[in-house]
C-alpha cells in the first residue's frame, strides 16, 4: 500500500511500523496454525535470552506476554521451560491486575451515570470490555474517559469522591486540561477530545451519536462504534511513542475480528473529516501487508487518496508523531525520504514549521509572540546540535588518546 501512495512522505511511513523482531512476536500472538508457530520459533531462534528480550523496553513485547501464553497453549509449541514460566506468570499477573482495575473503574462509571454525565470509555477499559476475548489479555495502565468540555469539572469533582485526587496537567499540546490519580497509583484522564492533535478531533457529535452501550457486571459502559474505534486506534498510533508498546496492532486486530460487519463507509468519512489520511496510510498498510488483516481494497485506495491530498500541516503533525519515539529520529526520516519534496518538508518542519503547528507544539498557555516561538525553536535546535557536536568531539579525543596510549605501551 505504501508503494502505491505517491506523496512526499511515502517513503517514511514504514518508520511507523513495528520492526522485524516485533513483527514476529505479533504474528505469533495473532495468527493461528503453522504461521503462528513459525513466527514464534523464528523469534526464539534470534533470541539468546527470551525472558530478557521480551522485557526489553524497545521490543514492546512485555505487554504481549499473556497473548503469547495463549498462543503457546493453543498451538502446542515447545519452548524453553523458563520462558513458559515467564509467560504464564505474566498472564496470571495481568488477570489480577484487570480485576483490580475494574474494582476502581466500575464505581466511577456508576457515579458518573447517576449524575447524568455523558461519558465514553476509551482505550484499555473499552477494549477489554467489548473487543478482547478476556479482560486480562489487554494491559491497561490508566483509565481514559471522554467527556464533554462543559462536563469536565463536574466529572472530576465526582471522581474525586472515589479515591482520586488532582494530578499534574498534560504535556504541551495535550487537549486534556486535567489529570487525576487514585491512591493506588492508577491515573485517570478526562479527555475532551480523542486525539492530541486538535485537527483530528472534529467533528465529535457524530461519534457520540454512533457510540454503543455495553453491560459489564451490571454497569453500563458506553464505547465508540467499531468504525470510530478502529479509526481512533489506528490514527492515534501515529501521534507518539506509545505505538512502541505494540498494543495498537493488537487492539486493531481484535476490533476487526469482533466486527466483521464494520461500517467502512463511516471509517472513510471519519478519515476524510479529521484529515487523518497520512497516519492511517501508515497503520493500515502494516495491518494489511504484514498481518493480512481483512481491510477492503477500496478502503486502502481511499486512504491513499486522502494521504496524497494531505497539506503541509498534516505532514508536520505526522513528522512530530513519527519522531516522538525512541526508535526514530530526524536523520532516520531524512534517510527514508526518497523524494526531494519530502526532504524539504522534513527540513522546513524542523526549522520553520507552520504557525499553526508551532503554536500547538508550544501549548495553549504559551505567551510568546510568533516570532519569539520561532526563535525559541531555533535556539533549542542549535543547542541540541551543539551538545551532539561536543559529545562527538569528546568521543574522538578520547579515542585518539587511547590509541596513543596503546602505541606507547
Amino acid at each position: 500500500m505504501t508503494a502505491g501512495c505517491k506523496h512526499p512522505l511515502a517513503g517514511t511511513l514504514p518508520l511507523l511500523h513495528p520492526c522485524a523482531e516485533q513483527n514476529l512476536l505479533l504474528r505469533a500472538c495473532l495468527l493461528t496454525g503453522q504461521a503462528a508457530t513459525e513466527a514464534l520459533l523464528e523469534w526464539l531462534d534470534t533470541s539468546t535470552d527470551p525472558v530478557a528480550d521480551l522485557a526489553a523496553p524497545l521490543t514492546g513485547g512485555r505487554l504481549l506476554a499473556p497473548l503469547l501464553a495463549d498462543a503457546v497453549t493453543r498451538e502446542r509449541v515447545e519452548i524453553p521451560p523458563s520462558f513458559l514460566t515467564c509467560l504464564r506468570a505474566a498472564a496470571t499477573r495481568e488477570e489480577r491486575r484487570a480485576a483490580e482495575y475494574w474494582k476502581l473503574a466500575g464505581p466511577v462509571l456508576q457515579a458518573l451515570e447517576q449524575a447524568g454525565i455523558r461519558v465514553l470509555a476509551l482505550k484499555g477499559l473499552a477494549l477489554e470490555t467489548a473487543v478482547y476475548p478476556e479482560p486480562g489479555r489487554r494491559h491497561s495502565h490508566d483509565l481514559d474517559l471522554l467527556v464533554a468540555g462543559e462536563d469536565r469539572a463536574e466529572a472530576a469533582r465526582i471522581i474525586m469522591q472515589h479515591g482520586f485526587r488532582n494530578s499534574e496537567s498534560g504535556a504541551a499540546g495535550d487537549l486534556v486540561p486535567g489529570h487525576l490519580v487514585h491512591a493506588s497509583g492508577l491515573p485517570l484522564i478526562l479527555h475532551t477530545g480523542l486525539f492530541l492533535v486538535p485537527r483530528y478531533n472534529r467533528p465529535l457529535d457524530p461519534v457520540w451519536a454512533r457510540s454503543r452501550s455495553h453491560d459489564r457486571d451490571g454497569t453500563g459502559i458506553r464505547i465508540l462504534s467499531p468504525a470510530d474505534h478502529l479509526h481512533h486506534i489506528c490514527a492515534h498510533a501515529a501521534t507518539g511513542g506509545h505505538r512502541d508498546t505494540l498494543l495498537w496492532v493488537i487492539d486493531a486486530w481484535f476490533i476487526l475480528a469482533s466486527s466483521p460487519a464494520l461500517d467502512w463507509d463511516v471509517f472513510l468519512e471519519r478519515a476524510r473529516l479529521t484529515h487523518t489520511g497520512l497516519p492511517l496510510a501508515a497503520t493500515l498498510s502494516y495491518l494489511h501487508g504484514e498481518l493480512q488483516a481483512p481491510i477492503p481494497t477500496r478502503v486502502l485506495t481511499g486512504i491513499c487518496r486522502d494521504a496524497r491530498r494531505a497539506g503541509q500541516i498534516d505532514r508536520e503533525f505526522l513528522l512530530k508523531g513519527m519522531t516522538h519515539s525512541a526508535r526514530v529520529g530526524v536523520l532516520d526520516v531524512l534517510r527514508a525520504t526518497n523524494r526531494m519534496s519530502g526532504k524539504r518538508d522534513v527540513l522546513r518542519w524542523r526549522l520553520l514549521p507552520s504557525p499553526e503547528f508551532i503554536r500547538w507544539e508550544s501549548g495553549a498557555g504559551a505567551r510568546r509572540s510568533l516570532a519569539g516561538l520561532y526563535l525559541r525553536r531555533l535556539g533549542l535546535i542549535f543547542r541540541q546540535l551543539g551538545r551532539r557536536l561536543f559529545s562527538r568531539r569528546r568521543y574522538l579525543m578520547m579515542r585518539t588518546r587511547g590509541k596513543r596510549q596503546s602505541r606507547g605501551d
